[in-house]
């Protein structure tokens, strides 16, 4: 068979679900299924569509006389009536809602169907609804730890899981002795009935759901409940719940320790729910199903030792007193439904108080919440005096008061046992008179946590003949609590929600989050931008940040093994556009966070455009000040190279002068003298001979003296008073040394631009410079060689002229290089002087240029002279 389940928006879900072999029993069980009055299956069908009318749920409804005295009871209560007599079932089924109706139908449908069973040998009815309401709380408390939309459709589905036993034993009693002989030799209770019915339970009771037409998805519940944990492995979560809260309830009745193991890594498995939450249910199971027990009137033990539930048997005058409570057990149950379906707090007081009067027939109710500030204000009243006055009370629980006595002790406390011993206040008095009579106060609280409080109007004689449970009237509140607290999380959540959202919209960096297999599915509106999708809403599917970063496989594993040991994962930082096509340098991090048991990547896109351009600026201004630094300290020390140079030639200077002073008289003299004697031995040959030769050597003196002059003070006389031409020097130049220089085997190359501007030094300084480089040149030259003298204009510098004698001799070498133009330096022997040079140096540094030996490919030594044009 196919089972067809309707599961979300309509859509239909089919579930494999062989049948077993026909057999008799099998075969004919649609015809022993109890069936529901037509009327209420007719109901059913109807209020299964959305869009019925409640004239038409009421002409239904109406067709059923018990149906009918029901819903007009319950309309007339004060909370449903809203002081209005109600007569009609029109009107009661506008005052109850459809869903209200749906439920008080179904329940008295189910139990009226079973009133004619009676206990047999070996079965106990108050043991299977032990162990079928232990199922329904295990099934609960797995469904809302999973997070299942609907809790309250578990506990109905684990409340019915074992129906189809019922409807065999009452149909096959003459067998039901057989099952239990075949179960006592160690055969599952589930094997027993298939070997000897041909069918379980699970399957009859399935088909008795579906022909009252319940939900698909509850009667698959209870059809596959028996099936083994790896065919429910893929099943809907229903099936599951129950399946594991069958299992849980077993072992509760049973505890076995090698089973205990088993079932927590089951319900792991299925579920995802950890090993220490199913702790808190083993310790909570017992006493809550003895307190759900207690309801039916009845003494029920946990079942041992057999695999039917045993316990002590009823009573069959008993079973109408069981009928009523489990009548009221089940509007209990659709009281815990209602008040989980609403949306709105308003809706949930309301919802409270409507199951109150439904359950207790209570005529007169108040509610209020607890504040922060200690207060009880006032949120709903009906059956009051004023119920208009409920939102404008204020009570303080102060200590000793009623209201803190039912805080301290967790239980209802009734104002006028109270008052006996303690003095009412003022506000408590006020509360007894808008009742009209002394009350009954209920604490809600959970965990600890004060959260409200219910009043009920209730007169002495009413409290001393009660017949309603206070045990059911605690366990409703307490289901009060859990939604009041899950409101005033569902509050926290929805500030906190607003503050993140708040803080994601506004923070300066981009947000993304994405599985681990790089789908985006969240990002914030800066995040949004620099991933190029302004104006989009969500991620679209097409976007997965691996392909959009370009990250290579390594990069995915750094991320992967940071996601594993928590730690950020620094990813650097890369180019991108941004919606606006402006590019941007994105530092991207990824931080692992767990969202709903899942490993997320929560990537964090910082814009770092402008503090890359600083640091650009910064490290492009650090090097220009280096290199800057750098020229700088070489212009110091050139400039310090220079002040010594010119120090030393200063110096140099005037010691030529005074030199030339003191030694040029006695040399003149001398001179006199030999003149005298040379004409007085003219006729001696010999005399004369040594005479001219004396004189040729103060001669020579003489023309060192006159080096030392020039050398002294030509530099001032040949510098800064006059301009003079380059070309016309070296024109003249040229008509007195080449020919001399030719007949030596050196060729002598002027190379002369003839537009160049005139220079700051006179021709016959420029002559002066030219000639002492030239004799320098040709003394640096053994045998035949070449010198080349060349002027023209800086190509980088219009307003310099660049001036060269190079020559094809060896060279200077480089440790003369450091002192080359101070005077008195030579490389040519004792006949030199070492004056040429400094001389040279001397009249180019006096006309503002500089003198300076650089290499030139293919010459020896180069003089490199720079001098400023004076162009007008």
């Amino acid at each position: 068979m196919i089972s067809l389940l309707i599961g979300k928006g309509g859509s239909v879900i089919s579930a494999a679900a062989p049948r077993l072999k026909e057999n008799p029993i099998h075969g004919r069980s649609m015809h022993i299924l109890p069936s529901l009055p037509h009327v209420v299956t007719k109901l059913l069908e109807e209020t299964l569509d959305e869009d019925v009318s409640m004239e038409r749920a009421a002409e239904l409804a109406g067709r059923d006389p018990g149906l009918t005295v029901q819903l007009l009871k319950l309309a007339n209560s004060p909370l449903f009536s809203r002081g209005r007599a109600v007569s009609s079932i029109p009107q009661a089924t506008i005052n109850l809602g459809l869903q209200t109706v749906r439920n008080i139908a179904v329940t008295l449908s189910v139990y009226q169907s079973f009133s004619d069973l009676s206990g047999q040998p070996g079965f106990s009815l108050g043991a299977f609804w032990w162990h079928s309401l232990s199922t329904a709380i295990c099934s609960r408390f797995l469904a809302q730890r999973n997070g299942y939309e609907d809790p309250e459709e578990a506990f109905v589905a684990g409340l019915l899981h074992d129906l189809g036993q019922l409807v065999l034993i009452r149909n096959e009693i003459q067998q039901f002795g057989q099952i239990l002989q075949t179960a006592s030799r160690g055969t599952t209770l589930i094997e027993s009935e298939r070997k000897v019915w041909a069918t379980d339970h699970a399957q009859v009771g399935a088909d008795l759901l579906d022909k009252w037409r319940l939900e698909p998805i509850l009667c698959d519940a209870v059809r596959y409940h028996h099936r083994s944990s790896s065919e429910l492995e893929t099943a809907l979560p229903l099936v599951r719940l129950v399946f594991l809260g069958d299992r849980l309830s077993h072992y509760f009745a049973r505890p076995v320790p090698e089973e205990w193991s088993e079932i927590l890594k089951l319900v792991e498995r299925m579920l995802g729910i950890s090993s220490d939450v199913l702790e808190d249910l083993q310790e909570s199971i017992i006493s809550e199903v003895n307190q759900m027990a207690g309801l039916f009137g009845m003494k029920v033990t946990v079942p041992e030792g057999s695999v039917l539930p045993s316990s002590v048997s009823d009573e069959p005058d008993g079973q109408k007193e069981l009928r009523e409570k489990a009548f009221d057990v089940s509007l209990l149950v659709g009281a815990f439904q209602a008040m989980l379906d609403t949306y709105r707090e308003e809706d949930l007081h309301d919802a409270f108080l409507r199951s109150l009067a439904v359950l207790f027939d209570f005529k007169c109710l108040l509610l209020a919440k607890h504040l922060k500030s200690g207060l009880l204000a006032g949120v709903r009243a009906y059956g009051t005096r004023r119920d208009e006055l409920a939102s404008h009370i204020k009570i303080p629980v102060s200590p000793g008061t009623i209201w803190d006595r039912a805080f301290q002790e967790r239980a209802a406390v009734y104002s006028n046992e109270f008052s006996r011993e303690h003095l009412l206040r003022v506000i408590d008095r006020q509360v007894e008179s808008l009742m009209g009579s002394p009350y009954i106060i209920v604490p809600i609280s959970c965990s600890g946590e004060k959260l409200g409080v219910l009043m009920i109007g209730m007169p002495p004689e009413e409290w001393e003949g009660r017949e309603w449970s206070t045990d059911m009237l605690l366990l409703l509140t307490k289901q009060m609590s859990h939604s009041m607290l899950g409101y005033k999380y569902r509050r926290q959540w929805a500030k906190e929600h607003a503050i993140n959202a708040a803080i994601l919209k506004g923070a300066p960096v981009g947000v993304l989050l994405a599985d681990l297999s790089g789908r985006a599915y969240y990002w914030n509106p800066v995040g949004r931008s620099m991933l190029g999708y302004e104006g989009a809403g969500t991620p679209p599917e097409e976007l997965n940040f691996w392909r959009h970063f370009s990250f290579n496989l390594e990069t995915q594993k750094k991320i992967s093994e940071c996601a594993g040991s928590g730690t950020p994962a620094e990813l650097g930082k890369t180019w991108m556009r941004d919606s606006t096509g402006v590019r941007r340098l994105i530092d991207i991090k990824a931080v692992a966070v767990r969202i709903s048991d899942k490993m997320r990547l929560l990537m964090l896109l910082e814009d770092v455009s402008v503090e890359h351009a600083l640091l650009e600026e910064r490290r492009k201004r650090s090097e220009w000040l280096e290199k800057e630094l750098a020229a700088r300290t070489e212009e110091l020390e050139k400039a310090q190279e220079k002040l010594l140079r010119a120090e030393r030639l200063g110096a140099s200077t005037e010691l030529a002068r005074r030199v030339v002073h003191e030694i040029n008289s006695p040399l003149a003299i001398i001179k006199n003298f030999l003149t005298i004697f040379k004409m007085e031995h003219q006729d001696s040959e010999r005399d004369v001979e040594i005479l001219n030769t004396i004189s040729k050597e103060i001669d020579r003196i003489a023309g060192i003296l006159r080096q030392l002059r020039d050398f002294s003070s030509d530099l001032a006389e040949n510098t800064g008073q006059e301009r003079g031409f380059v070309q016309n020097a070296a024109r003249d130049l040229e008509i007195l040394l080449v020919e001399p220089l030719e007949q030596k085997g050196i060729d002598l190359e002027f190379d002369i631009d003839q537009d160049l501007p005139p220079v700051p030094l006179s021709e016959s300084g420029i002559k002066q410079v030219l000639i002492n480089l030239v004799k320098n040149s040709e003394e640096a030259i053994s045998g035949d060689g070449r010198i080349q003298v060349s002027a023209h204009i800086d190509r980088d510098n219009a307003d310099e002229v660049i001036i060269q004698v190079a020559d094809s001799g060896a060279g200077v070498p480089e440790h003369v290089r450091e002192r080359l133009f101070d005077p008195f330096v030579t490389t040519k022997g004792e006949d030199n002087s070492g004056l040429g040079l400094s001389v040279c140096y001397g009249l180019i540094k006096a006309s503002g240029g500089s003198i300076k030996v650089v290499q030139k490919k293919g010459w020896g030594a180069c003089f490199d002279i720079r001098l400023p044009g004076a162009r007008e």
